[in-house]
């Protein structure tokens, strides 16, 4: 079983170039994830894995991503590495970049600058 921090992790790579095409499609339904997104890691993973639940296509890609960054870190997965000390639940971790920014970001780059759409216009008169 992957841990939350992975999990994350395959869902930041979908953000990628590798995944760009496919991610656009589902751009606009971002919000229904952004919306349950915190500090909390298990949070943050359980309303990834959820969300997926309704975009096959991009929960496939997902659990690909997850299956390359699970082996390629064999010894950082498993319900060990989330213990604190003594077996106790370790304290939630917090990401260095928010995935509620990463969406933002994703969402900037489809969005056209004026100048961007007037070279296109002149590019379709072309």
């Amino acid at each position: 079983m992957a841990s939350d921090s992975t999990k994350i992790e395959a869902f930041k790579i979908l953000f990628t170039d590798k995944w760009r095409s496919l991610l656009e499609n589902y751009l606009q339904n971002l919000d229904g994830i952004e919306s349950k997104l915190g500090d909390d890691d298990e949070k943050n993973a359980l309303a990834i894995e959820e969300w997926l639940e309704n975009y096959p296509d991009l929960k496939s890609a997902y659990q690909e991503e997850l299956q390359v960054l699970s082996e390629a870190n064999p010894l950082l997965e498993g319900e060990d590495v989330e213990m604190g000390i003594g077996g106790s639940k370790a304290q939630p971790k917090r990401l260095s970049k928010s995935l509620s920014d990463l969406i933002n970001n994703a969402r900037k780059k489809t969005t056209k600058t004026p100048e961007e759409e007037q070279n296109l216009d002149k590019d379709k008169e072309s």
